[in-house]
């Protein structure tokens, strides 16, 4: 938790290069506005926060994605770094929104990752008409996708509904999560 005006927040982060072992792990923030990001700019070693680890739940789809079609943004960009290190072998097609990375590494490998970058306009309705201009003949080429959306939480419904409802790709092969919420 993060604390804000003297009041607790809940904010989920993605654990970034965890070493059991070692017991360490990184955290990477895209600063924005916001009491988690604030709290961020300010943090030196040693400042503690109240910290529960849930786990993502992850499992590797069955059968093995062919191919990982991810869309992203800089908050989600540690998760999405992380499902590419889970899946290693497969080849990706990333669609990350924004005009950079806000400074946080993007791990792809140019050999197997193609990544589109897009501008965010209009409240994300450029990504998802982005999105839904290419997906359709992606996943007609693709014999087991696996389609992964984390972004503002109106453009992850808006694509994790034409994923499963118009293109017909069943709910194991889509994970979708909103990230955040555009005010």
């Amino acid at each position: 938790m993060v604390p804000e005006r003297r009041q607790a927040h809940q904010r989920a982060f993605t654990l970034v290069d965890p070493d059991p072992a070692a017991g360490t792990f990184s955290l990477e923030f895209a600063l924005h506005e916001g009491c988690a990001s604030d709290w961020a700019r300010t943090a030196k070693p040693g400042d503690t926060i109240e910290a529960t680890v849930q786990g993502t739940g992850f499992q590797e789809p069955e059968p093995a994605p062919s191919h990982v079609f991810a869309v992203a943004d800089p908050a989600s960009l540690p998760a999405l770094n992380s499902l590419l290190d889970a899946l290693d072998g497969a080849p990706a097609t990333v669609w990350f929104e924004g005009e950079g990375t806000d400074g946080l590494p993007l791990r792809t490998d140019p050999a197997r990752h193609e990544v589109r970058t897009v501008p965010r306009r209009d409240a994300g309705a450029h990504l998802v008409a982005q999105v839904k201009e290419a997906l359709p003949g992606l996943l007609r080429a693709t014999p087991d996708p696996y389609v992964w959306i984390a972004c503002d939480t109106a453009t992850t419904r808006a694509l994790a509904g034409y994923v499963r409802k118009e293109l017909g790709l069943p709910k194991q092969r889509v994970n979708a999560l909103g990230y955040w919420r555009a005010t």
